[in-house]
């Protein structure tokens, strides 16, 4: 059947498959894989609390965000390591 002949319906869903194609090309063309995280039930509440206050509407934008933060941060000091004062409450110190 023709565009020009389908029913409301089969336009919908033609229009679907075209979305999705137009993703998986665009998925492909940037290299996109997915990643599997292995979180447990607070640690995938807080990712949500914290992706809500800070204005993410996406999950998975939010958490990209940190890693650039975090790049970003190793860029401007090599030494200054987060993880270390989250666990130790204390900051590295910095090798300036």
């Amino acid at each position: 059947m023709d565009a020009t002949n389908e029913t409301p319906e089969e336009r919908r869903r033609r229009k679907a498959r075209e979305r999705k194609a137009r993703q998986r090309e665009r998925e492909k063309r940037l290299g996109m894989k997915a990643v599997r995280l292995d979180l447990s039930q607070g640690e995938r509440a807080t990712i949500e609390r914290m992706a809500e206050a800070r204005g993410f509407e996406d999950q998975t934008e939010y958490l990209y965000a940190l890693v650039r933060a975090d790049e970003q941060a190793l860029a401007r000091d090599p030494a200054f390591n987060p993880a270390l004062e989250v666990v130790t409450g204390h900051a590295a110190a910095s090798a300036v």
